[in-house]
């Protein structure tokens, strides 16, 4: 069986579905009974791009900048990819959008629908643009796949996408994450200046990552419970991170409050070890990766009880509705305070997060390839 995977989030700045294109690819492309090749497409005479550790061939029609400047399904269906690429069995489009092909099945994977449940935390070109393009997908795919049962659910919701096309794929976290010993870590510590205890936090600082809320809820437990741990929150500045800023000042937690900025990637498996607790209250994830890295890491959690969270966290984790500062603040100083339970949390966690594993997602993609 041949399968086309579009490899375009691989090229530039990798995200998190660049490492999902990256570990899922690796994990398939060992099967024998799969032909697999990454893809991209754009101007251009060159026949591939290259990235450090992967070759894309490529399609020399921009598929992606069609789709940001027209919206004629019609003319876009007639680019069929088998004009550049030959012929193959499947086409898996990793990243919301599809291809269009001829005779080829087609597999989309739809990772979230944050951009339409919450649309006032996306800017809104983005959210007309992925609205148009994977409601597109999810209906000219054979099969989609979603990280998450909750992703399933809003599918078949707001795009109305029958049950029995889609398939759940849980994501798994990098092996680099897990239980390290505080000699190995130490050079991370030093590296971004930071404190000895911490609650920590890796995301983008944005609204729907619900930031100001924990931010909120930090500084109340640190008025009310006196509690010694800083708050270190990791990830780029997102739409709506001013109010973090203002609400840091506010609450007069300067000094208490640490933003690193971008972590290298491989620091972050060295910088999870370090904190005491993860904390994530987001409002909406199509999975919730760090909270996965977290648990796999030996680190006790915090959640939101929103979307995918519970199915990544299960009775591993606290979890807690997003908007409840006070139960948040609770959470926060109920695990600080006890060792017994911080100890218990970790042991739970590991063995929550040896249940995902990128073996198993392969396995159950390319279950996914042979179905159609």
């Amino acid at each position: 069986m041949k399968v086309l995977m579009d490899g375009m989030p691989l090229l530039g700045r990798k995200t998190g579905i660049g490492y999902y294109v990256e570990n899922l690819y690796r994990h398939v492309s060992t099967d024998p009974d799969v032909e697999l090749e990454l893809v991209c497409n754009g101007f251009g005479f060159s026949k591939e791009m290259k990235t450090e550790t992967h070759t894309l061939r490529k399609a020399p029609f921009p598929y992606d900048l069609y789709r940001t400047k027209f919206h004629n399904k019609f003319l876009y269906n007639t680019f069929h990819i088998e004009r550049f690429m030959g012929r193959f069995d499947v086409f898996h489009g990793t990243n919301y959008v599809l291809i269009p092909t001829k005779r080829a099945k087609k597999i989309v994977t739809i990772h979230d629908l944050s951009f339409v449940k919450y649309p006032q935390f996306v800017p809104k070109i983005i959210v007309d643009h992925h609205t148009e393009w994977s409601r597109y997908a999810a209906k000219e795919s054979d099969l989609i796949i979603v990280d998450s049962f909750s992703t399933g659910n809003d599918l078949q919701e707001y795009f109305g996408v029958k049950e029995d096309k889609l398939v759940c794929v849980h994501l798994a976290a990098s092996s680099r994450y897990c239980p390290r010993k505080k000699a190995e870590v130490q050079d991370v510590r030093e590296r971004y200046n930071l404190p000895e205890r911490f609650i920590l936090f890796v995301g983008t600082i944005e609204k729907r990552k619900n930031v100001l809320n924990l931010v909120r809820a930090f500084a109340q437990a640190k008025r009310k419970d006196s509690i010694a741990e800083k708050l270190v929150l990791v990830g780029g500045m997102g739409l709506g991170h001013e109010e973090v800023l203002d609400a840091v000042e506010k609450l007069g937690i300067q000094d208490d409050v640490v933003f690193p900025g971008y972590v290298r990637d491989e620091d972050l498996p060295k910088l999870y070890n370090l904190a005491t607790l993860f904390a994530y209250i987001s409002y909406y994830e199509g999975f919730g990766l760090p909270l996965l890295e977290a648990l796999q890491s030996g680190v006790p959690v915090i959640s939101s009880t929103c979307s995918s969270l519970p199915e990544v966290v299960g009775s591993a984790g606290i979890q807690v509705e997003p908007d409840d500062i006070d139960g948040i603040a609770k959470s926060i100083t109920d695990v600080l305070s006890s060792k017994e339970a911080r100890e218990r949390m970790i042991q739970e966690g590991l063995i929550q997060a040896s249940i995902f594993s990128w073996e198993r997602a392969a396995k159950e993609t390319i279950e996914t390839y042979k179905r159609i």
